[in-house]
């Protein structure tokens, strides 16, 4: 399973990157839910994930691999660096992303974890 989730965490970078909806889609299951940021509300579903993921790639923001990966059964811990335009160049922050994976490689269920206030500071100085 750990060589399979990261295989899988590249094809998640690379859909992100490329600003590519359908193919972040496709990486979770039709009733998959995402709290991205932890604390945030819930979103359930295809129709609340596209949302989600419409917006997310407005940004100019990119992902790349973080240090860490942690497989645990279905789930991961997975680290990820996150590279945001600002008018100095790229600065990164990290993510952590909770994943839970169904029988078919989908993720049924993530969970993000970082610094909001970082995130939104540099996104307003960009």
């Amino acid at each position: 399973m750990a060589s399979a989730i990261s295989e899988f965490v590249d094809s998640y970078i690379a859909a992100y990157n490329a600003r590519n909806v359908d193919a972040l889609l496709n990486l979770y299951t039709e009733d998959a839910t995402l709290e991205d940021p932890v604390g945030s509300p819930t979103k359930r579903g295809r129709e609340e994930l596209r949302e989600f993921w419409e917006n997310a790639v407005q940004f100019d923001m990119t992902l790349r691999r973080g240090d860490t990966i942690f497989v645990c059964g279905n789930e991961a811990a997975i680290g990820l660096r996150v590279g945001i335009g600002t008018p100095d160049g790229r600065k990164e922050l990290d993510i952590i992303n909770i994943m839970a994976f169904a029988s078919d490689g989908r993720i049924k269920g993530a969970r993000s974890f970082y610094d909001v206030s970082a995130i939104e500071e540099t996104l307003r100085a960009g």
